[in-house]
């Protein structure tokens, strides 16, 4: 049996596009992109993004320090690694962002593990959906994301009341 390359093929353009990708319009604009992404203050202006939520291996500074909002956070994309408390304080910076009308960018390196962890919480969140929908929803929207499988755990494990 032949498979479809369709789904790959979307999965690599989403990667290699010069621009992120629009997860959700309310309660805020919530984009989820990549290093290159960030690193293109056209298109950053372009979309009237304000607050840039880093993700990072390192203490990479950010490319336009004095032009943005920057939120740091160091973590590898290790499926041992605990992101609960990563998780809780995006969703309260993304929240708090939202509630000021400013337009967030979540990144990481590629924009598929770490980057899309923090947007599936703030979507299962607001929109009071469980994991495998809310992964759903932002998969629609940028189909190369793939959390690992130690942050699908810890995302399984979240709830919202």
């Amino acid at each position: 049996m032949v498979e479809s390359s369709a789904p790959i093929l979307s999965e690599f353009e989403s990667i290699i596009k010069a621009e992120p990708d629009l997860i959700i319009e309310r309660p805020g604009f919530l984009y989820l992109g990549n290093q290159k992404h960030a690193s293109n203050m056209e298109v950053l202006k372009k979309y009237g993004i304000q607050v840039v939520l880093q993700i990072t291996g390192d203490e990479t500074v950010p490319p336009h320090g004095s032009n943005f909002e920057y939120h740091r956070f160091v973590f590898e994309d290790r499926e041992t690694v605990e992101i609960m408390e990563h998780l809780i304080r995006a969703i309260g910076i993304i929240e708090k962002c939202h509630k000021e009308g400013k337009r967030v960018f979540v990144h990481c390196a590629a924009g598929i593990s770490r980057s899309a962890s923090f947007v599936i919480a703030y979507v299962m969140k607001t929109h009071q959906l469980a994991f495998p929908e809310a992964l759903k929803l932002v998969h629609r929207e940028r189909p190369c994301i793939g959390p690992n499988e130690g942050f699908k755990k810890t995302l399984a494990t979240l709830q919202f009341n």
